[in-house]
Parts: structure tokens; sequence; C-alpha cells
């Protein structure tokens, strides 16, 4: 299953470096919420025409095993406008840090911490809605993991985004 998403993720990356027509976002900033794994504060500025960075802030509460998580993506946005205005697709990378906390007292071990970091892939819909300050958009991010708790490939990350735009 793992080879599986790996290769799917390969030939999504390749396709999308095929693609070379951009257009520019319909934004400058976007400030919002993350609501997905990990659920996360975001802030997406433009670099370029047609280039993004994304920055977030996340956190993870599972029953044992909590996390927060800091990343940095750079997108490279190519125009959806003939389906429909204001739509953008985009790929890109980047990296990532997670700040674990672990209880295993159930097995007889204490709570510890632990660093982990990550590869990130990223590809993903964007739309601005028209006359409004308001972005969404939905992205799947597999990353690769690697060091302290957790290692290898995690292909459970994405989010379907809000944003407050400035600089329209």
């Amino acid at each position: 299953m793992k080879k599986l998403l790996l290769n799917a993720g390969l030939i999504v990356a390749l396709i999308a470096f095929g693609f070379t027509t951009t257009s520019a976002q319909d934004y400058k900033l976007a400030v919002g919420a993350r609501l997905g794994v990990p659920l996360s504060a975001s802030v997406k500025t433009k670099i370029g025409e047609g280039k993004m960075i994304e920055a977030t802030l996340g956190f993870r509460n599972y029953t044992y095993t909590n996390w927060v998580s800091v990343s940095g993506n750079y997108q490279k946005y190519t125009s959806l406008e003939d389906v429909i205005g204001g739509l953008n697709w985009y790929y890109g990378g980047g990296v990532s840090a997670f700040f674990w906390t672990y209880d295993d007292s159930v097995f007889g071990r204490n709570e510890y911490n632990s660093t982990t970091f990550g590869l990130q892939g990223n590809v993903g819909l964007d739309y601005k809605f028209e006359n409004k300050p308001i972005n969404i958009s939905l992205d799947y991010i597999p990353t690769y993991f690697f060091g302290g708790y957790i290692g290898g490939f995690g292909g459970g990350y994405g989010a379907l985004a809000v944003r407050y735009t400035i600089g329209d």
C-alpha cells in the first residue's frame, strides 16, 4: 500500500512538473486555518508570479500521543480559470518538524519526548472568491518522516483550508 501511494505521488509530481502555464494568484497574503491532519494555523504569501510559500503550525492529539508541527511549503500555481474563475491547482514541496510527547504507561513505560523531521510533497486546489476576502483550498501532503518517534512514509496528511485574504 505504501509503495502504491508513493508511486502515485511520484506520477502526480512528474505530470505536474510537465505543465508550465501559471497565473497570478488572486491574493498576496492569506491567513487562516487548515481543518485536517494536522489541525493547523496557516499563512500563505505570494513570492512571485504563480509562486507562494505556506507556513503552518499544527497540532494533533491522540489517546497516548500528542504532537506539534511546524512546516513550510513552496507551491507553484497553475490557473484553471477556463474551468472556474478564481480556481488554481498547485504542487510543490517542503520540510517539517514534529515535536512529540508520548505516554506509553499502558505498557509500563513513562512519558517521553521526541522530534521527527519530514520531507513533504504538496498538491491541491485553491479557490479565491470573487469580490470577497475569502480563500479555500483542499490539498494532499504526503510526508516522508525520519528520526525520532516515527519513520517512513505517511500518506494521511492534508486538509481543507479557509483563509482571510489580504492584497487582492
